[in-house]
């Protein structure tokens, strides 16, 4: 409804390349305000899959999304949006989607759908036909929290990713524990020899870019990079020699 429409916004936070692509990277992040004050994008997510809204959380984020690119008007850009397991197991969310595409033709290149690994392995069954569907539509597909589980490579091959955003648990000892630096760097490795580019998520303190650049991570995000901000700045991430 209109009260509900205006009380939910979108948040845009840049992600670091540290080889420069030539792309100007955004994940999507949305907040839900009621009488209480603002939720953020984890609370959000957390009640509306509770709830069994997320597909329609999915969808409103997809459709301003896709309204920001059109207004934006810049092939460079990519945004990355989170899905919900809701839209992972759903029958109408394609039909749906292909649908509202059909307005923004030149617009589907651009967006990269974000599953969590535990929500791929939940539905693996599914994943199949979600990664035919992404193919079809030029989408391509993020693995965020990779590396939570015991053996994440071995469902690799069931899928058709691009990125994987490590796991933030692979981040908290760097610089505190030896080896740390070496068994990230070899997991890194091991992620390219995939045909994927990892991401680094959380990155609070500015000092970790060099080690993460050394440990061969192709982006880095966090409040230290940028922290999310309602409108879409596309100076930020303009790069200078």
């Amino acid at each position: 409804d209109r009260a509900h429409k205006n009380s939910f916004r979108l948040f845009y936070q840049a992600t670091l390349c540290f080889e420069n692509d030539g792309l100007k990277h955004f994940e999507i992040r949305s907040q839900l305000r009621n009488e209480q004050g603002a939720l953020p994008s984890e609370r959000v997510f957390e009640s509306a899959i509770q709830n069994a809204l997320g597909e329609q959380i999915d969808r409103q984020v997809i459709l301003e999304s896709l309204n920001s690119l059109a207004l934006a008007n810049n092939q460079q850009l990519r945004f990355t949006i989170n899905i919900t397991q809701n839209s992972l197991v759903s029958s109408a969310f394609f039909p749906w989607l292909e649908a509202e595409l059909q307005a923004y033709p030149a617009h589907s290149g651009q967006l990269v759908f974000q599953l969590s690994e535990i929500d791929i392995l939940i539905a693996q069954h599914h994943m199949g036909y979600f990664c035919q569907m992404l193919d079809q539509l030029n989408i391509k597909l993020s693995i965020r929290n990779f590396g939570c589980t015991i053996d994440p490579f071995r469902y690799l091959s069931l899928l058709h990713a691009h990125y994987v955003k490590l796991d933030v648990s692979l981040f908290e000892k760097l610089g505190k524990e030896p080896n740390r630096e070496r068994e990230l760097a070899l997991l890194v490795d091991e992620i390219h020899k995939n045909g994927l580019e990892a991401i680094a998520p959380q990155v609070e303190a500015s000092t970790l870019l060099p080690v993460l650049w050394q440990a061969g991570l192709n982006f880095a995000q966090g409040n230290c990079i940028h922290k999310p901000e309602s409108k879409l700045n596309l100076k930020l991430l303009d790069y200078e020699e």
